[in-house]
């Protein structure tokens, strides 16, 4: 097996150009499928450093449909094909994209990933919204504290959730970085400024693109559709999203049709083409995601809104007031507040404020969040740690 990696290694390096002038970055996370939050940012992390590492994958991608065994075995091949990987690249960054707080992804983390960091530089992203709770348990707290000691950096997604682990990592084991859009789904200024030149006299069209769990506010947005049809405001409804469950996909389609809204709402169930999901949001008038979800950190889909210059509508949850600021290209609301919602899509509908909030949402995406901004904090970043790994030595 080793004899394998070494000649995936070299095939690897001979279809980089210049890759001798490359550092190596071992990028250990879950790769789609399965279609979420993590898989795709892992994806695309490794899209935005190509360019500048050769990057060598480690998926820690589980069947959705594995045993409790199957999983036990998928972690125990995944660490060791990070062992022979580390092996034979012993000089590699690793950027750890799927670190856990919950009790089982940690244990999975302490016993399979933990062994073979040691001697290397590692950079751990943190996409919970409640990674602090792995301290706070008595099941994980001491475990955590050797997982801090292995780990050169931590990167957080804003500066609320680096503060909350503060009291267990200092400040210089942390990072601030944001998510961002991949190139795919990215919005040049051309295709921003066509969607303003549309008017909004047939209507606002509203996006709701996540998957669908019931935290993630998909419910509220609905009875919103169902108090705006009783209103002056034409207003069309797109849901995208993978179901999670039988029968809240039914329990859904119930209220569509117990409102008689169903004129109203599309349902395009789940979208992966990513040019598929950069036109959704151009075609878009407003991105509507209400979530409650209780480790929200940073939603993407807010970010491929705001490229698009889509004004959102989102709730003081996790995350999310530090990606938006109310009235600057976002409303936020309170959770589980349909009027609320409703309120704000009218506002919306307003040609005039629209377009002010349109130009606000752009501006916010290309200050924070545009790929090349996020690109070139990593590389400082890597450069960071990767020469002080080399002092340590």
């Amino acid at each position: 097996k080793s004899q394998a990696l070494k000649r995936r290694l070299t095939a690897k390096r001979e279809d980089v150009l210049d890759s001798e002038d490359k550092g190596s970055l071992v990028l250990l996370g879950r790769f789609p499928p399965p279609f979420d939050g993590q898989s795709l940012t892992t994806e695309r992390y490794e899209k935005l450093m190509t360019s500048d590492f050769e990057v060598i994958r480690v998926n820690s991608s589980v069947a959705s449909d594995a045993t409790p065994i199957d999983k036990i075995q998928s972690y125990l091949r995944t660490g060791r094909e990070l062992k022979e990987v580390l092996k034979e690249l012993p000089e590699a960054v690793i950027v750890w994209q799927s670190i856990s707080p919950q009790f089982s992804g940690h244990l999975r983390d302490f016993l399979t990933v933990l062994p073979h960091i040691k001697e290397h530089a590692t950079i751990a992203v943190v996409h919970w919204g409640d990674f602090d709770r792995v301290f706070r348990s008595p099941y994980t707290k001491s475990s955590a504290r050797r997982l801090v000691r292995a780990v050169n950096r931590f990167v957080f997604l804003d500066e609320d959730l680096s503060e909350a682990c503060s009291p267990w990592m200092r400040a210089s084991k942390r990072s601030v970085l944001p998510n961002c859009v991949d190139y795919e789904t990215l919005c040049s200024e051309s295709e921003v400024g066509q969607k303003r030149e549309n008017d909004l006299e047939n209507g606002i069209r509203v996006l709701y693109l996540s998957n669908m769990i019931e935290s993630k506010g998909y419910l509220d947005v609905v009875r919103a559709a169902s108090l705006l049809k009783k209103s002056a405001i034409r207003a069309r409804f797109n849901f995208v999203g993978n179901w999670y469950s039988e029968a809240s996909r039914i329990e859904f389609e119930g209220v569509i049709e117990s409102e008689g809204i169903g004129d109203l709402v599309h349902v395009h169930g789940p979208v992966t083409d990513r040019a598929a999901i950069k036109q959704l949001h151009l075609d878009a008038h407003v991105f509507v995601l209400p979530s409650y979800y209780p480790t929200e950190a940073q939603p993407v889909s807010i970010i491929e809104a705001l490229s698009a210059g889509t004004p959102v509508i989102s709730t003081y949850h996790g995350g999310i007031p530090n990606m938006v600021k109310d009235g600057e290209g976002a409303y936020l609301v309170p959770i589980r507040s349909p009027q609320a919602i409703a309120d704000a899509v009218t506002r919306l509908a307003d040609q005039e404020n629209w377009l002010e909030m349109s130009l606000r949402a752009r501006k916010r995406f290309l200050e924070k969040f545009h790929p090349d901004v996020v690109r070139r904090q990593w590389l400082d970043l890597l450069m960071s740690v990767g020469s002080r790994a080399v002092e340590a030595e």
